[in-house]
């Protein structure tokens, strides 16, 4: 008699029946609470610190601090911090901004009927004195 070998129902010598070592239950439970974990750990990670901004009045008050205002009123009258500046002086007084360490934020503040032109050659005059942070706000006269 020949070697007997072993097979399966079905007759082929190489399919075997194959039963899982871990209860297939067991398995998908698992699957299941990991896949939980990963959903609830993901978003709070991708949160990051809570304390990496400074608070918005901390903020405006550093703004405040290193900061120039330069005014136009609807009459064309210049004012830089508070003082009248006839147009003539307005490049040596916006030079004298750009010489301050650390340079200060030129806020040009202007009335809202100011033609935007008007606005435009003064950024220029505060580009070509050497200042570069120029921030532009309305000024809503009544």
């Amino acid at each position: 008699m020949g070697k007997r070998t072993r097979t399966s129902r079905r007759g082929s010598p190489f399919a075997t029946a194959l039963r899982p070592s871990i209860p297939s239950p067991f398995l998908l439970l698992t699957s299941v609470v990991l896949l939980a974990l990963f959903m609830l750990a993901i978003p709070l990670a991708e949160r990051g610190p809570r304390d990496a901004l400074p608070p918005a009045a901390h903020a405006r008050a550093i703004d405040a601090a290193f900061s120039t205002v330069l005014s136009i009123d609807s009459a064309g009258r210049h004012g830089l911090d508070g003082r009248r500046v006839e147009p003539g002086d307005l490049p040596q007084a916006l030079s004298h901004v750009a010489d301050l360490s650390p340079q200060p934020v030129l806020r040009i503040r202007a009335a809202s009927t100011l033609p935007y032109r008007t606005i435009r050659s003064i950024v220029e005059l505060a580009h070509r004195a050497g200042i570069h942070d120029v921030r532009l706000e309305v000024n809503h006269a009544r």
